[in-house]
């Protein structure tokens, strides 16, 4: 009896440590499950690679994945399935991640090849990436398109790059000569005896030619600066010479020349019914010589062969019966009172100022 008393003691302490351990290893289980479950979607990289897709990475550098596929304005989470972990959340704007390197240094995680699975908001895996960070935590390489597989990216230290040796400049200075045109003059002649308007090239132009010697600088072959150190001449250009008509009466035509005199009033001495002057300011000369008329004298001493003004002044006929011109800002009326015609010779050209020639 003492005996089963004393065998009581020890089983019931056995079965309490029994039940405790069943209830600690359930609340590890049950704690483990939904940890793990709350860690990632998937179990493993092969259960993920079943179920979602690689997304293409167009570039990558060591804080920032630039994605080849059309994921803007999307909050992901990214989750780290060697281990599984999750790196974080993140904002992918104009298909960019970015802050990664900030985000491997906040996680324990070794250096080499990992793979990374975007989650959305709803715990769906949009797709997988494969990365690569060395011991700084740094990514480190990218995604070939054509074959979707791992390419290491030189991971250079600053120290490295200085001590690498500067690159060998092979400097070359040659003289070479280059022949260039030289533009001809083109001269005009002006000629009295050719109307105007009418030109004729009496003598083509030829360009000439030059040799000019340069010194030039090359730097591993290609050429860096040229200095002109010489100019020679080995052919005057020739001037093009034109001959420019500038006659406006042929003398070898019968060219009519009126000489037209009278009266003159302005507006106010004006008698419009019967188109006369009634108030007199003196005498005037025209000229008509076809269709032109000009004003060549103003004035009581007036008469066909005096000229007493500086500038001809253009005139219109008016209804056929009298001329008009503007004459210090007035219009002045001009009744016709004789008119004397013959035919234009050059001493009326040069006392006109016409320009007349033979042609």
């Amino acid at each position: 009896m003492k005996l089963k008393e004393n065998l009581n003691g020890p089983l019931l302490l056995v079965i309490i440590l029994i039940l405790t351990g069943a209830v600690i290893a359930g609340t590890i289980f049950i704690s483990f499950k939904t940890q793990y479950k709350n860690t990632a979607p998937y179990k493993t990289s092969i259960e993920l690679r079943a179920n979602s897709k690689e997304l293409a990475i167009k570039e990558i550098t060591n804080d920032t994945i630039i994605l080849d596929n059309d994921l803007n304005n999307l909050q992901v989470s990214i989750w780290i399935y060697s281990n599984p972990k999750l790196l974080g959340t993140f904002n992918i704007e104009n298909n960019t991640i970015g802050g990664l390197k900030e985000a491997f240094s906040n996680i324990n995680i070794s250096s080499g090849e990992h793979v990374l699975a975007l989650v959305n908001n709803s715990n769906k895996v949009l797709g997988y990436i494969k990365i690569e960070i060395n011991d700084s935590k740094e990514l480190v390489s990218s995604i070939n398109e054509e074959d979707n597989t791992l390419e290491e990216k030189e991971d250079i230290d600053e120290e490295e790059v200085e001590e690498k040796k500067e690159p060998q400049i092979i400097v070359e200075t040659k003289e070479i000569i280059e022949e260039e045109n030289i533009d001809y003059q083109v001269e005009e002649q002006t000629e009295i005896n050719m109307a105007r308007g009418l030109t004729e090239v009496i003598q083509d132009g030829v360009e000439g030619k030059k040799e000019i010697t340069y010194k030039v600088r090359y730097e591993n072959g290609k050429e860096i600066s040229r200095n002109k150190i010489s100019e020679e001449v080995i052919r005057n250009p020739i001037t093009k010479i034109i001959k420019v008509g500038i006659s406006d009466y042929n003398l070898n035509e019968e060219n009519i020349l009126t000489y037209i005199s009278g009266e003159y009033c302005d507006l106010d001495g004006l008698n419009t019914e019967d188109e006369i002057c009634n108030k007199v300011l003196g005498k005037y000369t025209i000229y008509k010589l076809g269709n032109n008329s000009k004003l060549i004298c103003l004035g009581n001493e007036c008469s066909e062969s005096s000229i007493n003004l500086n500038d001809y002044i253009d005139t219109k006929i008016y209804n056929n019966k009298f001329y008009i011109a503007t004459y210090q800002d007035k219009e002045l009326y001009f009744n016709i009172l004789k008119e004397d015609s013959k035919v234009l010779t050059i001493e009326d050209c040069t006392s006109l100022g016409l320009a007349c020639g033979n042609w």
